[in-house]
């Protein structure tokens, strides 16, 4: 298929290959909407209950509620105020996901030398992570569940000997947690970063995709860093996720909104942020972080990696290397017809293999 299609692999429906219980049809590379339909030479089609489901993208909550509730959808996400209004309706699920969202300094290649000092320099990097009150943030903005993260690895994907990952690498250090909130610590560290790089202001812009919910991730941002650091000028910057997913790739951006679903492994995130990984798209670098990380991928011995892992967890948060924002929890209305739907917190949804919808 590669080879047939060329340079026109995968960017569209009719140029993809398929082996699972659908297909997808409709979909023609940037478009909102596309329908996965049932692939009658899938092995186990007879467990295949529904015949074809189409997506609907849909940017506004708002509208996928009044969506919903008119009958044009069978399900759809629910976000801030609705949470809450919605909590007692009979289609109403929550479910934790092993996804997180963070923010990536871009040390490489951002808008200006300023910038790039900036973000090369540890004390400007800790004092944007530590100005976050990442618990006054899923709490009073997002309000849909989500929690406080531990670090880049989320807690319940992962465990060993009875501990989860997530809480095993965890640094209590304020300093060094990498996802603490100190407004003093932050003021204190910016200052000595922005007197080490030799700056009294810095001008800088925040890319993130154009949803409900990433604006309310930008806003807070926004209003949270010029408040608490002193001469932080922030421009917002929303895209279609395609145009930011491009950006992301490209270098071309100062600070952007980014997350990661995992598989069930630590190593799932962390193999992300070694030196020269193609998703280290903010390209920070540190040496033992890499050793650590190769040691982990080579060991037949699992105490030996499990630690290992830990060790690269801590270095990646005491160095603020990314900085993460929360832990993803989901809210849906889903229509209480269909039945059999499996939620699982990492690896992505299971597809509609052996969902049905009832009767009644």
């Amino acid at each position: 298929m590669v080879e047939k299609y060329g340079d026109k692999y995968g960017t569209d429906s009719t140029k993809v290959g398929y082996s699972g219980p659908y297909t997808v049809k409709k979909w023609n590379g940037s478009g909102d909407s596309w329908t996965l339909a049932k692939n009658n030479k899938y092995w186990n089609k007879g467990n295949i209950h529904i015949d074809d489901v189409t997506y609907q993208v849909v940017k506004e909550a708002t509208t996928g509620l009044n969506m919903f509730e008119s009958g044009q959808l069978d399900q759809t996400t629910l976000i801030g105020n609705q949470v809450q209004n919605e909590k007692n309706n009979k289609d109403f699920k929550q479910v934790k996901s092993g996804a997180n969202y963070f923010v990536q300094v871009n040390q490489k290649s951002p808008s200006s030398d300023m910038a790039k000092k900036a973000f090369n320099n540890v004390y400007i990097r800790k004092a944007l992570s530590l100005a976050i009150n990442r618990k006054e943030f899923v709490n009073n903005v997002l309000n849909d569940g989500s929690t406080v993260p531990l670090g880049v690895v989320t807690q319940g994907i992962s465990s060993y000997k009875g501990k989860d990952f997530a809480q095993a690498a965890y640094n209590k250090n304020t300093a060094d947690s990498g996802v603490s909130y100190d407004k003093k610590l932050a003021q204190d560290y910016w200052d000595k970063g922005m007197k080490q790089i030799g700056a009294t202001s810095l001008d800088l812009t925040v890319t993130s995709d154009d949803d409900d919910t990433h604006d309310s991730i930008v806003q807070y941002l926004q209003n949270t860093w010029t408040k608490n650091l002193k001469g932080l000028k922030l421009t917002i910057k929303k895209v279609p996720k395609a145009t930011r997913v491009k950006y992301l790739q490209s270098g071309n951006f100062d600070i952007i909104v980014s997350g990661w679903s995992p598989d069930a492994d630590p190593a799932s995130f962390l193999d992300m942020f070694k030196t020269g990984n193609s998703y280290n798209f903010g390209d920070w670098s540190n040496a033992t972080y890499d050793n650590d990380m190769n040691t982990a991928e080579t060991t037949a011995d699992d105490s030996t990696r499990w630690n290992k892992m830990i060790d690269a967890e801590q270095i990646l948060m005491k160095d603020q290397g990314v900085i993460p924002l929360y832990q993803l929890s989901t809210t849906y209305l889903r229509n209480t017809k269909i039945k059999n739907y499996v939620d699982n917190p990492a690896g992505g949804t299971p597809g509609w293999r052996g969902v049905y919808l009832a009767n009644k």
